[in-house]
């Protein structure tokens, strides 16, 4: 069993360890053989995700399809002469989900770096609010980042520490943050957990990794 995969100059860790159930014939099976075939890893991921993680599946291929609605019963099969990839024009989401900056609709972005050792977040806002109002609108915006960080996480596959470089907000409203991350942090199926702000008011979060990230699937040959 793969317990982790191959990671940049890291082999993949297996699990090698027979439990008492193992069929007694596959003990002594001959080299090579096949003894067990997990499932597709887009399979486990419907397996294993909630349901409202997703707002639709669908494939143009038949034996993916037949996969995918024996779990999820409103799977479509997509059967239009049209390339189901341009639909959904797929080359330019990838695109999108590999850019450094990510723009949110506040009009604040963040930008992602990505290194071997860890992941950080910077996030800008160029809004300008008043200073009545200066703590509440930050607080908006650092939450809206906030929600978006942890999509981006998912969507890029990204794991190990992450730093956050929120904008900065007073005590009290930097507590109010602090919970909005726990509670995210929650709601992940992934292994994910709010360590705490640092001492520069970075905010620590660890992700357990489970596969490799969306830029080594694509790129690693």
């Amino acid at each position: 069993k793969v317990v982790k995969d191959a990671h940049q100059e890291k082999d993949c860790f297996l699990s090698v360890k027979l439990p008492k159930s193992f069929p007694g014939e596959w003990k002594d099976a001959e080299p090579e053989t096949l003894l067990y075939r997990e499932k597709p890893f887009w399979l486990r991921r419907l397996l294993n995700d909630a349901p409202s993680t997703y707002e639709e599946v669908v494939t143009d291929l038949p034996s993916i399809y037949a996969d995918a609605h024996s779990v999820r019963s409103d799977a479509r099969r997509y059967e239009d002469d049209f390339p189901l990839a341009k639909v959904y024009n797929i080359e330019n989401q990838l695109e999108k989900a590999l850019q450094k900056t990510v723009y949110l609709n506040s009009g604040a972005a963040l930008v992602i770096e990505r290194s071997e050792g860890f992941v950080f977040v910077d996030v800008n806002s160029k809004k300008n609010v008043k200073n009545k109002e200066k703590q509440e609108a930050l607080l908006a915006i650092n939450k809206e980042a906030a929600k978006e960080l942890f999509f981006q996480l998912r969507l890029r596959n990204l794991s190990g520490m992450i730093l956050v470089d929120f904008i900065h907000m007073d005590r009290e409203h930097r507590a109010l943050l602090e919970r909005e991350l726990r509670s995210l942090s929650k709601k992940e199926t992934v292994q994910t957990e709010f360590v705490d702000f640092t001492g520069l008011q970075l905010a620590e979060l660890t992700r357990k990794r489970t596969r490799k990230t969306l830029f080594e699937q694509i790129f690693e040959r």
